[in-house]
């Protein structure tokens, strides 16, 4: 496994003005202070797993010493919830023992070298953190359980379906570079690797790079974890023994892929990594585009990286992760989006609007939620002037530029244009619903070192 220098982190404008100042009075150069903004950065996600178990526990012996204030006769009719008490604590432990393993020293220094030992993070861990230490554990669920194949069906097939029919071939697939940006924990990435593509994720979420760390670079066997994901999900629950499944993973060994398979990740800002033209002959996005602060630099970069004759497929809805948060953010409709997507020198080839697709559900949950997700292949057929004049973000600060691999070959052309009008296509009536939880809400890291698993 390959560890680089990190890069630099994408804090925001004051943050950057307080450490300057800061740097200037310690003394540091404006790469020693990157470097120990990110460390401490790292080491503050680290310190959420560790607190994992102690947070939760915290908040169930509350519940359990609001239980015990009840009248006796009310905790008579229900005699057992001493028991239920008891074993959430041990489901807990459970996922701390987990935890503990994504976050095993030995993990962490392959991942990331012995620079982060140097700046620990001194304060609790962020709420915000510990809140993703829960999702990451669903997030286990959806791309590495057989629980999650049903939602990997709703949300990856149509990529992969569409894959195939671009590139029916097997042995031409060995030359189409395919990129998946956002890949979270890797299965999608790791899909398209076993169908004989040389395949990239790239991901921003500490979180998720510390997760699919450990079962992509240190899992020895399939099911060889067991999880409790959604332990802490009190309501809507029709069963207490849905609360507390127990939920084994990987349910493939990642290492079964085929030795001449080429499968690598990288960690960083999409938009800071991926800058070289022409290098990557399909990109592939999975509820990706609405992370963006502004599409418009997502589109550029796609842009500049397909070449003509290359591919774009995506599929999600338009959650906008930074529309209610404190940050600058640019969010269209897809009828709008949709209109400026051509501009960026993409034609669509196949649409589909207002399919069916979950994230990290939990479907034994008396609450279901699902968006009416719009996919589209879009092949590229020119760059146009705005992209090569303005390569650029447009908010917030670039990071360094990361090498690439070489250039791909477009793949085969498909004749499947479309003419029918948006608003003849579009789902009547509109039955999107909003996951008041997000999906991967808040990207969480600044720009970590490049990382090339198995």
């Amino acid at each position: 496994m390959a560890s680089l220098e990190p890069a630099i982190p994408a804090s925001g404008m004051y943050e950057r003005m307080m450490a300057n100042h800061q740097s200037h009075e310690q003394g540091e150069t404006l790469e020693e202070r990157d470097v120990r903004l990110e460390m401490e950065h790292f080491n503050g996600i680290v310190k959420s797993f560790k607190q994992y178990e102690s947070w939760l526990l915290a908040r169930f012996d509350q519940k359990e010493a609001d239980w015990v204030a009840l009248p006796e006769h009310y905790k008579h009719m229900i005699p057992n919830m001493p028991q239920k008490f008891k074993f959430t604590k041990f489901c807990i432990n459970e996922n701390q023992a987990f935890i503990n393993r994504i976050i095993d020293p030995q993990c962490l220094v392959g991942m990331m070298g012995n620079e982060h030992e140097r700046f620990p993070f001194v304060h609790d861990a962020k709420g915000m953190d510990l809140d993703k230490v829960k999702s990451t554990l669903r997030q286990c669920l959806r791309d590495w359980s057989a629980v999650g194949v049903h939602e990997r069906d709703m949300c990856y097939k149509p990529i992969l379906e569409a894959l195939v029919k671009l590139f029916p071939e097997k042995q031409a697939r060995r030359q189409i570079q395919v990129l998946n940006p956002g890949c979270g924990l890797g299965r999608l990435t790791w899909e398209i690797a076993s169908m004989g593509f040389p395949s990239q994720g790239n991901e921003f979420s500490y979180h998720m790079l510390l997760c699919s760390n450990l079962i992509l670079n240190h899992s020895v066997k399939q099911e060889e974890f067991a999880i409790y994901p959604y332990i802490d999900a009190v309501a809507n629950v029709w069963r207490y023994r849905d609360q507390c499944r127990k939920i084994s993973i990987p349910d493939v060994h990642p290492r079964s892929l085929p030795n001449d398979a080429q499968f690598s990740m990288v960690a960083g800002d999409f938009l800071d990594v991926y800058k070289e033209p022409n290098s990557w002959d399909v990109v592939v996005t999975c509820f990706f585009i609405d992370t963006a602060k502004n599409v418009f630099d997502y589109l550029t970069t796609l842009s500049l990286v397909i070449p003509e004759g290359g591919y774009w497929i995506n599929l999600g809805p338009l959650l906008y992760h930074f529309e209610d948060m404190n940050e600058s953010s640019i969010e269209l409709t897809y009828e709008e989006l949709r209109a400026i997507i051509p501009q960026f020198g993409f034609e669509f080839i196949d649409e589909k609007l207002g399919m069916s697709s979950t994230y990290a559900r939990n479907e034994l949950s008396m609450l279901q939620m699902a968006y009416n997700s719009a996919f589209f292949v879009c092949r590229k057929t020119q760059t146009p002037p705005c992209v090569v004049e303005n390569p650029g973000r447009s908010f917030g600060p670039p990071g360094s530029g990361y090498e690439m691999p070489p250039p791909g070959r477009p793949g085969p052309p498909v004749e499947d244009n479309l003419q029918k009008p948006l608003h003849d296509r579009l789902p009547f009536p509109p039955q999107q619903q909003r996951n008041p939880h997000g999906h991967n809400r808040g990207m969480d890291n600044r720009n970590a070192p490049q990382q090339n698993f198995i």
